[in-house]
């Protein structure tokens, strides 16, 4: 399994009413990597990883995948 993404991390969160948030997190910076690649990653890791599929199981429900900007540096 290649994980050409990185550098960045998978997250998962479960919510007192049994829901699973599944989120990607990429950290700018690799040239392998680039907005438009964004969704196929995203995909890749929900169904290649075998943590992220376990944890997601077989008969999950998912919304459409957004994307945001991490913004870095200083809050004054």
């Amino acid at each position: 399994m290649s994980y050409d993404v990185f550098s960045g991390y998978a997250a998962l969160f479960k919510h007192p009413n049994d829901e699973l948030n599944y989120c990607v997190y990429i950290i700018p910076g690799n040239p392998a990597v680039v907005p438009e690649d964004l969704t196929k990653w995203h995909e890749f890791i929900m169904k290649e990883d075998p943590q992220v599929s376990r944890a997601l199981g077989k008969d999950f429900e998912i919304e459409r995948m957004r994307a945001g900007w991490i913004l870095n540096g200083l809050c004054v």
